[in-house]
């Protein structure tokens, strides 16, 4: 198949942009400058006589093989090898090593943002903030995207609006994984590995020639078993082994509980009173909370956030003439995660708390909530049961998982200057899911056994071509997508539903999109060293969501939305040498509308526009020294309307399809005059809307050879967001600066020995905000920031058949979070990342 070129996805700056990004502008051409000035002139003059010692990286981010030195776009490229050394396995692990990238790590359903465009609801309601393609397939939910990365050729993360090129819009930048294509070479390779927590892996692959020079075969498979590193213990037995059995009932002299006291009842519900007895007899101790697990062996029930994966994927490819080339995929991969919840960061908090202590803990087991009992005081554990011990109820304590997929890409040369290519492909994945978010053993704020189906069909079909001598690239293109989702469950929020203000309820919600689409690219070589780029896209999308939660509240009409709109790009680079590359450029993008998920009341199930972004970007891309140091830096201005939320209060009555205005400020407020609920306490709102604001960073990397066998790198990224409608700007949880770095040395063994290769890799982030748009900034909201340090050891055999390898991550066993719920909300949770851990791996290629 011949490389056509194709059109850029970037535009040029108007005055206005030029101005906001003059003094980052600045400040990152200082950097880079400096960056050339601390090298020593004995390394620039050994480096001018051995040119080439960084190597070449190529990339298809614009659909077409060209040099990421001469790309204009923010991306960053990793491949295959840079993902091994940096102990990369999945998706979520990203986020450590891409400037302004945020990835929370959530098992199947992980949070991701670029730039500062985040979305971390699952809920089908949201599109993704950032475009997730497998093989140039668009994967079209949050859910399901922590994808494992196997056997990959590379990784590139887009940064900024894209979509006007390929695929479906994506408003904060995508994230390409690219498998390794079938070549007919007869190798292979298989590779073991065992670590921490009885983590057992293996995975390889094989390429053959079925048909010589006709018909290939690779095939690849994978599995990884290890254990969560948060433990769930037994409230009882841990009550028992900590010397504080009375906590649990036993011990504590409470014998029953009779209904009285001072009210005695509340919301129409009775309220108790212990009866005392002879502390630690039997009568005592029977009343008490459940033990389910014995002390004999630990109390220990199981762990969260570790892995039961198992997968493959079989490719075949069939090259019947020069001009035609043919890929048939199918993959599967199969989950059963211990689930990725969370650990209790402060004890559970709402003023009904006393009353339902009263209503239902009292009389059913003498114990109560809200007063620490259910703190751990262990970063790395809980009393998460997923049970309900007073309705006897038990759900999976497990993430299942199947997803599997297939496409068709069928790639033909019209003719010397025209080519086609036609991608089809249908996903589809069945989870079934629990939530313990209270992380005690009660089922205070649950979701039980939720079971998330998703379905989607695409099809794009593009055309590339060049004229004029080759001095003009175009593209022009269709796609369509089309997914329907559904979403299951049992939701059990105490104590309010002891109260009867929203009783436990069923969820049978479902959500269908359809998107059309086409675009039109050119790029244009004024001269050799300058060209101009541009192009345009049409987006036609159809979205409708159907609420149904029973009788807790009965919605009939369907909420719908559509969406028309034009986007367009424009980009100007310029080579300024044949090792230093400029570019300046302008898009525009958007995610599409969506719905309030929540809502109280049928009149809240509302629409919310989309998203919408216009960004302005400058970038420098230099190989320098010799080639020995390379230097990628962007500055980036974007006008950016985001979804945000807060809790609001609805003043009509709740069977009004027309919800009115919003009270802003909080929940349950008393409703002003003029309002149908005047002087009463209005009924509760999650209110959605789309606000305006300003994003605007820096981000730079630098890799360096600076003598044989030594390569540095480094790479930083600065994120911030302004909005006159969050106070003190403080909503993102995206930290404002994100960095990292690594040192590897190869270390040459005697003559046919091989090589050993030591590394060290560093990640850091700076302190994010859990405020959210109607908090304040506080040293509670505060989500700290922290560093994480890598180690490896590798050694590779001479003849590269062998390799082996010892890696430490978290090497110092730093205590880090990757979110803390903010304080005052029914539950306060964080999430720990992972403490230090070892593996071994042993790999053999053929």
């Amino acid at each position: 198949m011949k490389d056509f070129a194709q059109a850029g996805s970037h535009g040029h700056f108007v005055k206005g942009p030029i101005r906001r990004l003059r003094k980052t502008s600045i400040i990152a051409i200082a950097m880079t400058m400096g960056a050339g000035a601390l090298v020593p002139a004995s390394l620039t003059a050994k480096a001018e006589e051995s040119r080439g010692a960084l190597p070449e990286v190529t990339v298809t981010a614009r659909f077409r093989t060209e040099n990421l030195q001469t790309t204009p776009l923010a991306v960053s490229a990793f491949t295959a090898q840079d993902l091994e050394v940096k102990a990369i396995t999945n998706v979520d692990q990203l986020g450590q090593v891409v400037p302004n990238a945020y990835i929370n790590p959530g098992g199947i359903n992980p949070v991701i943002g670029i730039r500062g465009i985040i979305q971390g609801d699952f809920m089908y309601a949201f599109e993704p903030a950032v475009g997730m393609y497998i093989d140039d397939v668009y994967f079209g939910t949050l859910v399901g995207s922590g994808m494992d990365l196997i056997d990959v050729d590379r990784v590139e993360v887009l940064r900024g609006p894209q979509g006007t090129l390929f695929g479906k819009n994506s408003i904060g930048g995508s994230i390409r994984l690219i498998s390794k294509k079938p070549e007919g070479t007869n190798t292979g390779y298989i590779q073991g590995t065992y670590g921490t927590r009885n983590r057992l892996e293996a995975k390889g692959a094989f390429d053959a020639s079925l048909i010589t020079d006709k018909l290939y075969m690779r095939a690849n498979f994978m599995m990884r078993d290890q254990r969560g590193y948060i433990k769930r213990l037994d409230f009882t037995c841990q009550m028992k082994a900590n010397g504080t059995p009375e906590l649990a009932g036993i011990g504590d002299g409470i014998v029953g509980a009779v209904q009285g006291g001072t009210p005695p009842s509340f919301a129409g519900r009775p309220l108790y009173v212990p009866v005392m007895g002879t502390p630690g007899s039997a009568e005592d101790n029977a009343f008490s909370f459940p033990e389910r697990q014995t002390g004999a062996k630990g109390c220990v029930l199981g762990t969260e956030r570790g892995y039961d994966r198992k997968g493959g994927r079989v490719q075949l490819r069939y090259v019947g003439t020069e001009d035609l080339d043919v890929l048939i995929e199918a993959d599967l991969m199969k989950s059963d995660d211990p689930q990725w919840g969370s650990v209790m960061h402060a004890p559970p908090f709402s003023s009904l708390n006393p009353f339902y202590n009263r209503g239902v803990l009292l009389p059913h087991f003498g114990i109560s909530i809200g007063d620490g009992r259910f703190m751990t005081n262990d970063p790395y554990s809980t009393f998460a049961t997923y049970s309900d011990p007073v309705n006897g109820q038990s759900y999976a304590d497990r993430e299942h998982m199947t997803n599997w997929g297939t496409s068709g890409t069928i790639k033909y040369d019209i003719s010397s200057s025209i080519n086609a290519k036609l991608v089809s492909a249908y996903r589809e994945y069945n989870v079934i899911q629990s939530t313990d978010n209270d992380n005690t053993p009660i089922a205070y704020n649950d979701l039980a056994s939720s079971p998330l189906h998703h379905q989607q069909w695409s099809e794009e079909l593009q055309f590339n071509g060049n004229a004029i001598d080759g001095r003009l690239d175009w593209t022009a293109g269709g796609f369509y997508y089309h997914a329907s989702e559904s979403r299951d469950g049992h939701v059990t929020l105490q104590p309010i539903g002891f109260l009867g203000f929203l009783a436990p309820f069923e969820v049978h919600d479902t959500w269908k999109t359809t998107n059309r689409s086409a675009y039109v690219h050119a790029s244009f070589d004024i001269t050799e060293a300058l060209q101009v780029s541009g192009g345009v896209r049409y987006t036609n999308e159809n979205k409708s969501y159907t609420f149904d939660h029973g009788p807790a509240l009965p919605i009939t009409r369907p909420a719908s939305a559509r969406n028309r709109r034009w986007d367009w790009n424009a980009t100007i680079n310029y080579k300024i040498t044949p090792d230093i590359f400029v570019y300046t450029s302008a898009a525009t993008g958007f995610r599409s509308p969506a719905f309030n998920p929540r809502p109280f009341t049928k009149g809240q199930l509302q629409p919310i526009k989309a998203e919408t972004v216009t960004s302005y970007e400058a970038g420098f891309k230099g190989d320098l020294i010799g080639q020995r140091l390379r230097v990628n830096a962007d500055v980036f201005y974007m006008d950016y309307n985001r979804i945000l939320s807060e809790n609001a209060t609805q003043c009509t009555p709740a069977s009004s399809d027309d919800p009115g205005a919003p009270l802003l400020g909080g929940t349950g407020q008393t409703c002003p005059p003029g309002t149908p609920l005047a002087g009463q306490t209005g009924l509760n709102w999650f209110y959605y809307q789309t606000v305006p604001g300003h994003d605007k960073g820096v981000e730079l990397e630098i890799t360096a050879d600076p003598i044989e066998n030594l390569t540095l790198t480094y790479s930083m990224g600065y994120n911030t967001f302004s909005s006159g409608f969050v106070p003190n700007n403080q909503y993102l949880i995206q930290p404002e600066y994100t960095m990292s770095g690594s040192i590897q040395y190869a270390i040459p063994l005697s003559s046919g020995m091989g090589q050993v290769i030591p590394r060290l890799d560093w990640s850091r982030r700076s302190h994010g905000s859990n405020a959210g748009t109607s908090g304040v900034s506080t040293a509670a909201n505060i989500i700290p920031g922290y560093s994480v340090f890598n180690a490896r050891l590798t050694y590779t055999s001479d003849d590269g058949l062998w390799s082996a390898s010892l890696e430490v991550t978290n090497l110092f066993d730093k205590l880090y979070y990757y979110n803390i719920d903010p304080p005052g909300g029914l539950t306060v949770d964080a999430v720990p990342g992972e403490p230090r851990a070892w593996a071994i791996s042993l790999r053999r290629n053929f």
